[in-house]
Parts: structure tokens; C-alpha cells; sequence
């Protein structure tokens, strides 16, 4: 299914179970773009020089959604849905891509599936603060360094 996604003609969403190497490998280059501070995992790539890549994720209890067009991931999300409310754990999305829609596909997608969704952000970060809220989430606790948002389709 996720093959089906790659070749669209226009942003889509799937879910995977397992990737061959090479996709691995594009979706890891995104997880650790550390030339950008909006980058889903700066801040660990930064501070502690590693982010969990694809493969980390598919082997976790999270699903994994990859976003494609025209034979190039763009993107790829992963949500523990065995939290209650479902968690976002990351939201990755090629430097390149941003700004395009294609954070918004995904969260729209996300949206259809799960009523209730909750993430954390990193407080220094208001576009991605400002992304989420203009996609219908809230902002809830603050954790240093972290801010606690969440979604309710109710």
C-alpha cells in the first residue's frame, strides 16, 4: 500500500509495517536534519547526536504512516496507539517539502483516524506551535523545555 503512496500524483498517506534499506535510508536523512531547528528531532540529534530512525520505529509498538508522491517519500509520522488519547511521536517532513502542504496532508489524515490526538512540541518552536494550532490543537501543559498540545474532534 505504502508503494501506492510513492507513486501518486499528489501528497498521500499510508501506513507501513516494514520498508526496504532504501527507503530506510531517504526517511532516515530526514529524521536527522540537524541544518533546521523545525526538524522534528533537532533537538536530540543535537544534544545527544541521535534520533530513533524508520527502522527504530518499526520495530516499536507505533504506527507508521509514510507520505509519498510521485516516487519520493516527503515525509512519514509515527503514533503510539496504545496511549490514550493516541500520541504523535514525530511528524517528519523533508526540509524541501515544507511549507507545501504536505505536514497538513498528513495531520488531516491522522485527524480521520484517531478523534482525540495529543503531541508535544518543543517550546522554542512556534511554527511548528503555530502549525498544530491552526490544524485544531490546543495547547495544555507545559513541561520544560516541551508544551503539551492536544486535538479533540468533539
Amino acid at each position: 500500500m505504502w508503494k501506492s503512496a510513492i507513486l501518486a500524483d499528489e501528497p498521500t498517506v499510508a501506513q507501513i509495517r516494514f520498508a526496504q534499506p532504501e527507503l530506510v535510508a531517504k526517511i532516515d536523512a530526514m529524521l536527522f536534519q540537524t541544518d533546521d531547528p523545525s526538524s522534528c528531532f533537532y533537538d536530540e540529534v543535537t544534544t545527544q547526536g541521535r534520533a530513533p530512525s524508520l527502522a527504530d520505529m518499526l520495530n516499536s509498538d507505533s504506527a507508521i504512516f509514510i507520505v509519498g508522491m510521485r516516487g519520493k517519500p516527503l515525509g512519514c509520522v509515527a503514533v503510539d496507539t496504545h496511549a490514550d488519547p493516541p500520541y504523535v511521536r514525530s511528524l517528519c517532513i523533508d526540509h524541501s517539502e515544507r511549507g507545501h502542504g504536505v505536514g497538513s496532508v498528513v495531520l488531516k489524515h491522522l485527524q480521520r483516524l484517531f478523534p482525540t490526538l495529543h503531541l508535544t512540541v518543543f517550546r522554542a518552536n512556534p511554527r511548528v506551535m503555530r502549525f498544530y494550532a491552526q490544524h485544531g490543537f490546543k495547547v495544555g501543559e507545559f513541561k520544560a523545555p516541551y508544551l503539551h498540545m492536544y486535538y479533540d474532534r468533539a
